[in-house]
């Protein structure tokens, strides 16, 4: 598959090694903060500036967007949907995907992670570095689990919820939508909406306003 990703970060770098290693073509990459004609060997092909043309150049290609940040990644995502650009799904030869599993449009899996019978991933989320998540879990959309998170089975992940390095989770807990897992927390009950928690067992230390969330 012809690909073009957008960013230039640190999180595009592992997009760029997972979509290669899946032998998909890598067409370019667009960044507003990035100017030179190459990234890491890929042309440059411009910024959000000339996303209609960038574009129309290339009809055959999917885009992925590769930002780790869900609001910045939703406003890409809704800028491309409105040119009506087909997303890639990105899946890391060395991942592991059970019987059942969905994954959504625009999201991606990292290398190492597992995907238990019956999981499904929404759009544009980020199953990143050797993450675990088990049986009939549900990972809604714009989520990010970031690397070596550990989901028991039938857990409930809503929109853009992010779990930080290491976190994990008792079996059939929701961790609500636009919160965030701090790195090393364990979640042992639900967990509500637009709240950031730490710690072992996880407890609320904030109430994100409407502007900190993702």
């Amino acid at each position: 598959m012809n690909i073009i990703i957008f960013g230039t970060g640190g999180h595009a770098k592992v997009v760029l090694d997972a979509a290669r290693a899946a032998q998909h073509n890598i067409c370019g990459v667009v960044d507003d903060r990035w100017s030179l004609p190459i990234w890491r060997d890929v042309p440059h092909l411009g910024n959000r500036l000339n996303l209609p043309d960038i574009v129309g150049k290339y009809l055959n290609a999917a885009w992925i967007v590769a930002i780790g940040d869900a609001g910045i990644r939703r406003e890409v995502v809704t800028q491309l949907e409105k040119l009506g650009v087909v997303f890639a799904v990105v899946i890391h030869p060395t991942a592991v995907l059970g019987t059942g599993v969905q994954v959504g449009s625009g999201s991606i899996v990292m290398a190492g992670t597992i995907l238990q019978a019956d999981v499904h991933v929404g759009r544009h989320a980020i199953i990143n570095t050797a993450s675990t998540v088990d049986h009939d879990c549900q990972i809604s959309d714009y989520v990010h689990l970031s690397p070596g998170v550990h989901l028991a089975g039938n857990v409930c992940v809503e929109e853009a919820a992010h779990l930080g390095i290491g976190a994990c989770s008792i079996p059939g807990v929701r961790i609500g939508r636009y919160s965030t897992v701090g790195a090393g927390a364990v979640v042992i009950e639900d967990i509500p909406s637009d709240v950031v928690a730490v710690g072992c067992p996880a407890k609320i230390i904030k109430r994100k306003e409407k502007n900190d969330a993702n």
